[in-house]
Parts: C-alpha cells; sequence; structure tokens
C-alpha cells in the first residue's frame, strides 16, 4: 500500500501485559466487529464481508483488506490481541485531494481510541493499553475543512510524517477516551504545523464526535 501522491494514516494498539493467546483464533472476526465504531457511516475498523478478503496469518491472527472507492486499508488482528492498522487518506480520493481535513483527523483520532477502548475495557487481564498513530507522506499539504471555524487553512504541513504513542490505564480508558484522543490529535497536529487549531475547537469535535453528533 504505497502511492506517490497520497498520504496514509496508521495505527497500533497492544494490551498490556502480553498473553501469546487471549483471544481464540477463530474468535478474532468477531472481536473486531462488535468492537469496530461505526460513528461516520464507515466502520473503525471495517470488516470486510467477503471472506476471501480475510485472511489468515502464522501465528493465528487475520488480515482484513479493503480495497472500494475511496477507502483502501489493510489491518491485522492476533491473538495476543494486538492490532495494526494502515489506510490511505480518504481525502485523496475526494476533492480535497492533497490537503490535511482537519476535521476528519480529529475524527480519526477518536475512531482509534474508541476502538481500543471497546476491545478492552471490560478485560480484567489488562492493566493499560498501548495506542500509537502515525501520520505520513503530508509534506506540505494545506489544511482543509468544509468551514472556516478556528482552522488555519492556509497553513502547511512542515513535516512529512508525525508519530505519536501513549499508554492509558484500561480504568482510565473504560470512563472515556476524549482526552486521550484530544491529546492525540493535539501533538499530531502541533508536529506538522497546525498550532493555530486550538485545543478548544478539537475538544468540541472530538465530543461531537464520540456523542454521535456529526
Amino acid at each position: 500500500m504505497t502511492d506517490a501522491d497520497v498520504a496514509y494514516w496508521s495505527s497500533a494498539i497492544a494490551p498490556s501485559p502480553r498473553q501469546t493467546k487471549r483471544f481464540p483464533p477463530a474468535k478474532l472476526k468477531d472481536v473486531v466487529e462488535a468492537a469496530s465504531v461505526a460513528l461516520r457511516g464507515w466502520n473503525y475498523p471495517h470488516v470486510p464481508r467477503n471472506p476471501q478478503d480475510i485472511l489468515g496469518l502464522q501465528d493465528g491472527g487475520i488480515e482484513g483488506r479493503v480495497d472500494w472507492a475511496r477507502y483502501k486499508e489493510v489491518w491485522r488482528f492476533h491473538p495476543d490481541g494486538m492490532f495494526t492498522h494502515r489506510w490511505r487518506m480518504r481525502e485523496d480520493d475526494t476533492g480535497f485531494r492533497g490537503t490535511i481535513h482537519l476535521v476528519s483527523a480529529i475524527y480519526t483520532g477518536a475512531e482509534v481510541f474508541e476502538f481500543g477502548r471497546r476491545l478492552y475495557r471490560d478485560d480484567e487481564s489488562v492493566d493499560e493499553v498501548i495506542f500509537k498513530v502515525d501520520l505520513e507522506g503530508v509534506f506540505d499539504r494545506p489544511g482543509s475543512g468544509d468551514s472556516f471555524e478556528d482552522l488555519p487553512y492556509g497553513t502547511r504541513a512542515r513535516r512529512n510524517v508525525a508519530n505519536y504513542s501513549t499508554t492509558v490505564p484500561r480504568a482510565d480508558l473504560a470512563a472515556g477516551v476524549l482526552e486521550p484522543a484530544v491529546d492525540a490529535t493535539s501533538n499530531l497536529f502541533a508536529q506538522l504545523g497546525f498550532s493555530g487549531v486550538s485545543r478548544g475547537f478539537i475538544t468540541r469535535k472530538t465530543q461531537s464526535f464520540l456523542e454521535g453528533k456529526i
């Protein structure tokens, strides 16, 4: 999954302490489906309907592949609970091609953390959950959006890659992911030079999204 003129998101979610057989291989697809987040119409992650698009891995894990319209993604879920995901930035097949849609990026951060919360909030064998979110291939892209509310659309990304990682106690995840999601998005924006996007704006958009008000 590489193209010269498109950007990619990547995420990784891992429970701690590690258990090599946390999930039975036969249940992995059901676990992902039950935890997936569908707050803007397209599930995060999207579980392919065609069984041929779900592949088995050597360790008993599964790999899901999607290639439809603007949705290009690959994810893997392993018996130890490690989840990894890589997907093409969706605006690169829309009228926002070549930009970073800032509100969409806020929603993406919220989806990653909410999915992790749903995976592990009730698993008492988990002490904490490790999250990693990356955005790559974005150097010199301008910010974009559907309105001019609090968004510096004239600003361009000053780096090609932004990385963020954090560890969240399971008890905190169970209470909600607003703060860790806002922390992640704020950090990524700051790395890229979008410091004009206020934390208050990110918080409002994240909260509205998590409440299904978009």
